[in-house]
């Protein structure tokens, strides 16, 4: 209805401005439009019931007129922009705390990170662009008629443990679609990633009403038998088609997800990494080793309180202390390690994870030994462990706006 809403605000302004009486406030122009609107579509959808349907002479915008006694009256929700912008504002800085308004309290809402795809948190720009992409591209593929579908491939630059597989998990889950997972890491010989088309083209014969995959390649970078995997990938993403045991299959559309932790390039000597990287419908390189616009460590805290949701599913607060030692994560630790520390925490009970939980080891659960710290970290390490923990301090954890 928003073309019906736009038409009646703009006449009602134009009549104002050609009037020579003192225009009414805008509010009123809206409640006006929104009026309309709303009986313009009551009769709108009479057409689906009434075989002899017309127009009615309600649907003809009359400025000036009277509202009628059967106009519907518009429901106004307030909206204070500047303070929406405010409360993003401080989602994205600090420790990701937002102050309800309404109650008063601290609140960690944990949705904010998960705009792009419930369940996986993306707080940079590059993520969040690459997670739009990467779920519209495979909304496009699953929504277009068999006939007209296409081979979409693209290649995924993160460090490792950043949550690769993880994304892979909620994207399938997004689109309701099967994500066949395979890891490059994990073959010997080059016939056993021929073996992998095979088992491909085995799953798009079992699935339900032509339903595209998700094809997953990990460790992509991973030589095979001496050499890169990537020339045993072409045919696939230009043709379908894939050679097994002397015979050519074809394979049915698919959105292929490869992984890597650095793009493929000659210098790996493999002749066939430019193919590849050809062949690909796009590349994210989601870590450069370069925080962006400073959202490293609020992403860390992010990913801190949804492992320890994913841990703990009655924990509905966290004191300001245990988000303070996510912030103190080094920039190499991923979400695989931030999870293996939240699972390391003791005596979770009450529904709130406070600092005592926090073994005093925690460093080394994250692979930081007290021989290998740097003196920055140290030193940090022990201005945190001198915090207080009151209790006063606990943030409420909102999963959902």
């Amino acid at each position: 209805m928003a073309s019906v809403l736009f038409s009646a605000v703009v006449a009602n302004l134009i009549a104002e401005s050609e009037a020579a009486i003192t225009a009414q406030p805008f509010a009123n122009c809206l409640e006006e439009a929104g009026s309309f609107t709303l009986m313009w579509e009551h009769e709108e959808a009479k057409r689906l019931t009434n075989g002899d349907w017309v127009p009615s002479e309600k649907q003809v915008l009359r400025i000036g007129s009277p509202r009628s006694e059967d106009s519907l009256a518009v429901k106004w929700a307030p909206f204070d922009w500047m303070r929406t912008c405010e409360d993003w504002k401080d989602a994205f800085s600090g420790l990701g705390i937002v102050r309800n308004r309404r109650t008063g309290q601290d609140e960690f809402q944990l949705w904010r990170a998960m705009t792009e795809l419930d369940g996986y948190i993306s707080c940079s720009a590059t993520r969040r662009s690459a997670v739009r992409r990467l779920l519209s591209e495979g909304q496009e593929l699953v929504r277009a008629p068999v006939s007209e579908r296409r081979h979409r491939s693209f290649l995924i630059v993160d460090k490792p443990g950043s949550g690769k597989s993880y994304l892979v998990d909620r994207l399938a889950s997004k689109l309701c679609v099967r994500p066949l997972r395979f890891n490059i890491s994990q073959f010997l010989t080059r016939d056993q990633v021929i073996d992998c088309f095979q088992m491909i083209l085995s799953a798009q014969s079992e699935a339900k009403d032509d339903e595209p995959l998700i094809v997953f390649f990990d460790e992509i970078n991973t030589k095979v038998s001496g050499e890169p995997p990537y020339g045993l990938f072409l045919d696939p993403l230009e043709n379908g088609t894939f050679t097994h045991q002397g015979r050519v299959s074809h394979l049915a559309p698919c959105l292929w997800l490869f992984a890597g932790t650095h793009v493929p390039d000659e210098a790996s000597k493999s002749t066939k990494a430019a193919d590849f990287m050809s062949r690909q419908t796009r590349f994210f390189q989601l870590y450069t080793g370069i925080p962006e616009e400073d959202l490293s460590t609020v992403e860390q805290v992010y990913i801190g309180v949804a492992a320890i949701r994913g841990a703990f599913p009655e924990v509905n607060q966290v004191s300001k202390k245990v988000l303070n030692a996510f912030t103190l994560l080094p920039a190499e630790v991923g979400p695989r390690a931030t999870k293996r520390l939240v699972h390391s925490f003791r005596y979770v009970q009450y529904g709130r994870v406070m600092a005592h939980n926090i073994p005093a080891n925690w460093p080394d659960t994250l692979g930081v030994p007290a021989a290998t710290r740097s003196r920055a970290f140290t030193q940090l390490l022990e201005k945190w462990n001198a915090m207080p923990d009151p209790e006063k301090d606990l943030v409420e954890i909102r999963s959902r706006p």
